[in-house]
């Protein structure tokens, strides 16, 4: 925060994974999106607070986490990306590839 003049400039978006289907024992059973969502702006709001960074603008997105940030970068005409990279390597970075990579 101490970095941003204006917070509220500050744009933190948060991406989900796009909703599932998937097969239990007792049938078909699809994935809860307006729980999940509703799930990520708390989980998005308590780390704000945490860190005094309520003020920022928050937004969440449903989709590819790579492609979702880059459209969003793109949509708002975004300065500078910055995020974090939880450093997966050898084979997982090779099947799941990198978001920080793609973005």
């Amino acid at each position: 925060m101490q970095l941003v003049a204006q917070p509220q400039e500050l744009h933190v978006l948060y991406v989900t994974l796009p909703a599932v289907t998937i097969l239990s024992p007792d049938g078909w059973v699809a994935d809860d999106a307006p729980s999940r969502m509703r799930a990520a702006a708390q989980l998005l709001s308590k780390f704000l607070d945490e860190h005094q960074a309520s003020e920022v603008s928050q937004f969440i997105r449903e989709g590819d986490p790579g492609l979702m940030i880059a459209d969003y970068a793109d949509e708002t005409r975004t300065d500078l990306i910055v995020m974090p990279s939880h450093g997966d390597h050898g084979v997982a970075r090779v099947l799941l590839g990198s978001v920080t990579e793609r973005v």
